[in-house]
């Protein structure tokens, strides 16, 4: 039984490794003219450029501003750090 279970395996793989010429091939266009392949071209990489700086601003506190939900905002002291926890 263990001898017959092993040639049925390698029957299988000898099956599943044979020749691929028996596939049937389908030409896309239907036609019988060649397909000229184009070389790829190389794309340009582009240069990375420097983010500018915002110069800082003399602010004067406290400053009073005023954000997009009409909601006044008093900064009383110069911030030493600031985190944005939304990008809105």
């Amino acid at each position: 039984m263990k001898n017959f279970l092993l040639l049925m395996i390698l029957a299988l793989i000898v099956v599943s490794c044979g020749d691929e010429e028996d596939v049937e091939t389908t030409n896309i266009n239907n036609t019988n003219e060649s397909m000229e392949i184009a070389e790829p071209t190389a794309t340009p990489i582009p240069e990375p450029t420097a983010t500018p700086i915002p110069e800082p601003t003399s602010a004067n506190y406290p400053v009073k501003i005023t954000d997009k939900l009409n909601q006044n905002i008093n900064i009383t002291n110069k911030p030493k750090k600031i985190v944005s926890i939304s990008p809105t």
